[in-house]
């Protein structure tokens, strides 16, 4: 009777890790933005691999599925093993947000719904911001367009209204909502500029 072995990972405080050298990288993913790859090697420096890599088995060990820019990074720093989560398939829709974030060029509200993905599936604001090579502050402030109202959404997806405006925006709406929206509308009605809520913001 003849049995088939699977690959094996080691557990390590409830952590499922593997060595570096066993996660197979397919051939055909795209060239890496560097200049990210270095951002996340600074960042899993200081405060290690915060957000496990994807990796899925195959017949001769392990292949990744989600987290190019990371295992990268672990390899420039010489890292001899990385936290892994096991899936059978392609990964969820927050790993996806996360490769798209890192291998598309999107507008900001395209950025704010990827972070909203993984934050909706378990992502912790560091984790999000460790996975993207960003800064927690970008992804707070990307987390605020999905507060405005939809025509509002739209308008920073536009670039109508800039997202610098953003805070100013959420501060009127503390005080009305209504009064928000009425901004918004009149910023999709060309009554008026929404760089205003920039440059005159007491305006």
């Amino acid at each position: 009777m003849s049995t088939t072995t699977t690959p094996t990972a080691t557990a390590s405080a409830g952590e499922l890790r593997l060595a570096l050298d066993e996660i197979a990288v397919r051939d055909n993913v795209r060239e890496l933005d560097l200049e990210h790859v270095d951002a996340l090697a600074q960042s899993i420096a200081l405060r290690g691999v915060l957000v496990p890599l994807i990796v899925r088995p195959v017949d001769d060990g392990w292949e990744l599925v989600a987290g190019y820019h990371r295992i990268a990074a672990c390899r420039q720093l010489g890292l001899p093993d990385v936290p892994v989560v096991v899936r059978e398939h392609e990964g969820s829709s927050a790993d996806r947000a996360a490769e798209n974030v890192t291998r598309k060029q999107l507008s900001p509200l395209e950025e704010a719904r990827a972070v909203q993905a993984m934050l909706d599936e378990g992502y912790t604001p560091d984790g999000v911001a460790q996975a993207l090579g960003w800064s927690r502050q970008l992804v707070t402030a990307r987390a605020k367009i999905l507060r405005l109202p939809e025509v509002g959404r739209q308008l920073v997806g536009t670039g109508e209204i800039p997202v610098s405006a953003i805070d100013t925006l959420l501060a009127i709406g503390a005080v009305s909502p209504m009064i928000m929206g009425s901004f918004c509308e009149a910023i999709a009605a060309e009554q008026i500029a929404g760089s205003q809520l920039v440059s005159s913001p007491g305006w």
